[in-house]
């Protein structure tokens, strides 16, 4: 299994979807509107993400993004579904207290350490996509399993999308019993 944690706004999205309207949205997406999700994912991120997941069998989205704030799991999955992503989120990083006050890299990077030493994850396979600088947080031994997105850009960067394929086929498949 290969533990891939994602932020949405940044790497799914671009300042394009974010800054778009709304209500122009709205009107041609009944779901977004019940949901309240303000902005679609971009269609070209969408599209290298789901090459990135075509890669392997055995990937495991857990969301680090502030979207597990507003939705849970099955809101997130329709979210997903609706902008054609081919897999959706099975769990997420989980909310701690005295965490959001310092550094939002500092913390995301530790809700991520937390998940991954609470799940006994740490010597797994796992990749980070975010675009916040969350990396500088990563022991160096860990630094080539995050992987840094423009919120200008997203996944719209193909450099970026080759070196996570290169990484996820460095893991092995796991062999089964």
């Amino acid at each position: 299994m290969i533990y891939l944690f994602l932020d949405v706004d940044g790497v799914l999205t671009t300042n394009k979807e974010l800054f778009s309207s709304t209500q122009e949205y709205w009107l041609n997406t009944e779901w977004a509107k019940e949901l309240k999700v303000l902005y679609p994912f971009n269609i070209k991120c969408v599209d290298n993400f789901n090459k990135i997941l075509s890669v392997r069998n055995d990937i495991k989205i857990i969301l680090s993004s502030d979207w597990r704030k507003h939705w849970n799991l099955e809101q997130l999955d329709i979210i997903f579904k609706n902008n054609n992503v081919i897999l959706s989120p099975e769990d997420t990083v989980k909310f701690k207290s005295g965490y959001w006050g310092e550094m939002l890299e500092k913390d995301r990077m530790s809700l991520i350490e937390s998940y991954l030493r609470d799940n006994n994850l740490v010597e797994k396979n796992w990749i980070i996509i975010d675009d916040l600088n969350i990396g500088g947080y990563l022991p160096k031994e860990y630094k080539d399993r995050f992987f840094l997105t423009n919120d200008c850009y997203g996944l719209n960067d193909d450099a970026i999308v080759e070196e996570i394929i290169k990484k996820l086929n460095s893991y092995e498949t796991e062999k089964s019993n």
